[in-house]
């Protein structure tokens, strides 16, 4: 049972963000999505960063010795989101949610390829690579879906479709990029209330 319980979490997380992404997708037909970003990821850095402070202020200076890895963490999370937001105000929630999460896999793969360990190098098996596969396989799919307009949303413009979908490759690259980076954080003893109160701090900035 042990072993399953990391990925039930990612399960949750899962199912938590295609809820969020529903809401989201709903809400943003009528409020700038920056003004979005600015309340969720403002109230996440204040909270956790009080928490830091209060449980364990320590974690702060060790953070400090880690300033290029928290800038490319930082980076790469306001990069994420901010594509994301976008693409979720002209594509459809589930195209948006899989695009998204899809690029995670296959973006640790390409920068195995490239020789940028970012995370411990593994050992891709036969069977892991056709899941690969069939993961690149589905999001060439659903370009396919969107861009021929069978994507079900009602009014869809295509040249803002096609922007949404290359935004998706960057954000779901970015954001796993930036998950590598808060690992490598982890790896030197940070603790996870501690990055979240630094992560989100250039996302807040820009969305000012």
């Amino acid at each position: 049972m042990a072993a399953l319980f990391g990925p039930l979490l990612v399960l949750a997380v899962c199912a938590s963000q295609a809820l969020r992404d529903v809401y989201f997708a709903n809400v943003f037909q009528g409020v700038d999505f920056f003004a979005v970003i600015l309340l969720a990821f403002l109230l996440s850095t204040v909270l956790f960063g009080a928490i830091t402070a209060i449980r364990t202020p320590h974690e702060f200076a060790r953070l400090r010795g880690q300033a290029s890895t928290v800038l490319g963490m930082n980076v790469t999370t306001a990069l994420a989101w901010t594509c994301y937001f976008f693409a979720l105000t002209h594509l459809e929630p589930a195209i948006v949610n899989t695009m998204h999460s899809g690029m995670g896999p296959l973006t640790v793969i390409a920068l195995g390829a490239c020789g940028i360990r970012l995370a411990k190098p593994s050992v891709v098996g036969r069977r892991e690579a056709l899941g690969y596969a069939g993961i690149a396989l589905s999001l060439v799919g659903l370009w396919w879906v969107v861009l021929t307009g069978q994507s079900g949303l009602p009014g869809a413009n295509h040249a803002a479709s096609l922007v949404g979908l290359v935004l998706l490759v960057v954000s779901g690259s970015s954001i796993t990029v930036s998950l590598l980076y808060a690992k490598r954080l982890h790896d030197h003893g940070a603790s996870a209330q501690a990055i979240t109160s630094i992560r989100y701090l250039a996302l807040v900035l820009l969305a000012a």
